[in-house]
């Protein structure tokens, strides 16, 4: 009988709990940085991006300032890995761009990439991604030059091949090293671009059938790259699976366009969708899985709140994403929080202490802290 009434607790706590996530819509909740954008996050959850104009780490609860380089004026975090070091660029004297690397000090990698791999001319520089090797890809430019795409491996300082045109520009390393980029094909043209992957050679990922030009903007440890593709005279978000590349669609009418930012090793890809109709415009996040499709992230958040998720721009392998979020007219650095089910065990506890779930939504504020005591 003792059994039979805990059962019966724990059902009713359990469809307390379903109600209260279908009350607010929610699939999501909504962890609000500040004001700024959100640029990437690890797999426990660490994310950086830019506060205002300065980049920043996101641990536990805690937000670093990065800062940026002597006499700068702005920076951005582009990646963080597991150990939360971050890479990106700032504004340095001059209003020139530097990559740095960031491992609780900042460091000044233009330096070294003019010396070491542009014969010591002045370049602009972007750091844009860092995996857990702490192996740092992106690419810098000289005054009188194209895009070269670089990998500091171990102190080494490679200049990634272009596949056969002129220039490259990393976005995006994985755990084994592999790169993801963009890169210009011969004959050389300025709106011809191709994805490729570097992995000790580059590869040229072709196009999507139609395809004109596309990118390749991020890519996870299965060597899976995502990006967009113009086709005819849309942008489309695509993934590569190591042989073929999908063609992701959008977010359905009124939408056109989309392109891809992010993909974790369980295949989720997130990215935006957006159109243009006589001058006016919308952009939406969205995330992608093979089982469901393109979904706005704004129908997966509670919509009582009153957030625009505008654009997501990663997503760890817990399903985490960082993007960026509009609210009361000002743009902020959100992350988004998956809501799981609750196992058997917190719905027992939540028997004896039903405030852990929803209450406070459902009735207030003042009715949990009186049920607390």
């Amino acid at each position: 009988m003792r059994y039979l009434k805990r059962s019966a607790i724990a059902l009713m706590v359990f469809h307390l709990y379903s109600f209260c996530t279908e009350a607010n819509g929610a699939t999501y909740q909504v962890l609000d940085l500040g004001v700024g954008r959100g640029g990437a996050i690890n797999n426990k959850g660490e994310a950086t991006g830019a506060l205002g104009n300065i980049a920043f780490v996101y641990s536990n609860g805690t937000i670093t300032s990065i800062g940026t380089i002597p006499g700068g004026t702005t920076s951005f975090g582009y990646s963080i890995n597991d150990k939360g070091h971050v890479v990106g660029a700032a504004t340095s004297p001059g209003n020139n761009i530097a990559a740095f690397y960031y491992d609780g000090t900042l460091h000044d990698l233009s330096n070294d990439l003019s010396s070491k791999l542009a014969g010591n001319q002045s370049i602009t520089s972007v750091a844009k991604g860092i995996n857990d090797n702490d192996e740092i890809t992106g690419f810098f430019t000289t005054l009188a030059g194209s895009p070269q795409s670089f990998l500091i491996n171990n102190g080494d300082y490679i200049e990634i091949p272009s596949i056969g045109g002129f220039g490259t520009s990393a976005n995006a390393i994985n755990t084994s090293g592999q790169v993801a980029g963009t890169s210009t094909p011969a004959p050389y043209s300025n709106s011809n671009f191709h994805p490729f992957l570097y992995d000790g050679q580059t590869h040229d990922l072709g196009l999507l059938p139609g395809a004109t030009t596309s990118t390749g903007d991020a890519m996870n440890d299965a060597g899976y790259v995502v990006g967009q593709a113009r086709v005819g005279s849309a942008f489309h978000a695509f993934v590569y699976d190591g042989s073929s590349m999908t063609d992701l669609g959008t977010l359905g009418s009124p939408f056109t366009d989309s392109r891809a930012s992010g993909i974790n090793n369980n295949g989720f890809i997130v990215g935006e969708s957006w159109f243009q109709i006589s001058g006016f415009g919308l952009q939406v996040a969205y995330v992608y899985d093979a089982t469901n499709g393109m979904r706005s992230l704004n129908s997966l958040i509670d919509s009582s709140l009153g957030w625009n998720i505008t654009s997501a721009a990663d997503i760890n392998d817990r399903g985490q994403i960082i993007g960026t979020g509009v609210l009361n007219g000002q743009t902020h650095a959100v992350i988004l929080n998956p809501i799981s089910v609750p196992e058997a065990s917190a719905l027992m506890l939540a028997a004896v202490f039903p405030s852990v779930f929803c209450l406070k939504q459902l009735f207030g504020r003042k009715f949990t802290r009186q049920l607390s005591g």
